[in-house]
């Protein structure tokens, strides 16, 4: 895995908690889980299995 991956998958994982916590809520009180639109996002940029590994980790 290249150090660039790895800091965009990383970066992608961060906006994504971010985005989770100060999301506000849309439709009677549920907030949309933006922690997992990064996470389908990074793999769908990076689909080898090493980062698919790598990222479900992170964001589980």
């Amino acid at each position: 895995m290249k150090t660039k991956e790895l800091v965009i998958m990383s970066l992608l994982a961060a906006m994504g908690a971010v985005l989770h916590t100060i999301f506000p809520p849309i439709f009677f009180g549920m907030k949309s889980d933006m922690m997992l639109v990064m996470m389908f996002l990074s793999i769908i940029l990076f689909p080898k299995v090493q980062h698919v590994v790598v990222i479900a980790l992170v964001t589980g």
